[in-house]
């Protein structure tokens, strides 16, 4: 699945992009802005048409030497599918996964009600402040933002979200953006997927999705979301 969505058309989502992210190390104490050569050196390899797949024997082979796969843009959403599959055949009838980022409820929700309100992290301010509540249920809310990870160096920020055809931080007006939907991982592989992406060619495109929501919070600190969450989403203060 994140082989071929890395080959769509348009797509900011790349399992091939390993390399850049080892050469920029944004989260880690080696963090730094890598030379342009080095980075046009990476560019060839970010290909994901290099990268054999074959599901019968369980393989993977890289046809170009240096090729790194790198699935932190998918690797939760992955997880928290499978940790919600385990309590369903273990006879679960409410249920929440939380990996930080990534929400996935199932069933009623213990409180009062019968949908789980889930908090929208605020992109301006610490963790643990919302923006907006979103009311599920049997789904998941995955957000990723220019927030999570940063590298600052001689006045400019790097955030951790890359284009892998540039070999730099993508550039756009988006401070963070959520997707709902049943599976995680499909939310994991949207988030990346359009970030690259302005806020209204977002909100159209995941209008076109059945199944799917979206929340796009720009940089500016305006608020949008898709047509299937109006009734559903309460925004609180910016």
């Amino acid at each position: 699945m994140g082989k071929k969505h890395s080959l769509c058309e348009n797509t900011y989502l790349n399992i091939a992009i390993g390399p850049l992210i080892k050469l920029w190390r944004i989260g880690f104490k080696e963090a730094h802005v890598p030379e342009k050569e080095a980075i046009a050196n990476v560019l060839e390899l970010l290909k994901p048409e290099n990268i054999q797949l074959d599901d019968e024997k369980k393989t993977v082979y890289f046809l170009k030497k240096g090729i790194e796969i790198d699935l932190g843009a998918i690797a939760k959403g992955y997880f928290a599918d499978k940790v919600m599959e385990f309590f369903k055949k273990n006879g679960a009838v409410s249920a929440m996964v939380d990996m930080g980022g990534n929400v996935l409820v199932l069933g009623d929700s213990p409180s009062n009600s019968d949908d789980w309100k889930v908090g929208i992290q605020n992109p301006f301010l610490p963790r643990g402040n919302a923006v907006a509540l979103v009311k599920i249920k049997n789904q998941s809310v995955v957000t990723s933002g220019i927030y999570e990870r940063v590298f600052e160096k001689d006045g400019s920020k790097y955030h951790h979200i890359f284009d892998s055809k540039t070999g730099y931080p993508i550039e756009s007006n988006i401070a963070s953006l959520t997707i709902i939907a049943d599976k995680s991982i499909d939310c994991d592989i949207y988030t990346t997927k359009l970030f690259g992406l302005d806020a209204a060619s977002i909100i159209h495109k995941v209008n076109s999705i059945e199944g799917m929501g979206a929340v796009v919070i720009t940089i500016d600190g305006k608020l949008a979301y898709t047509k299937n969450l109006i009734g559903r989403i309460s925004p609180l203060t910016m």
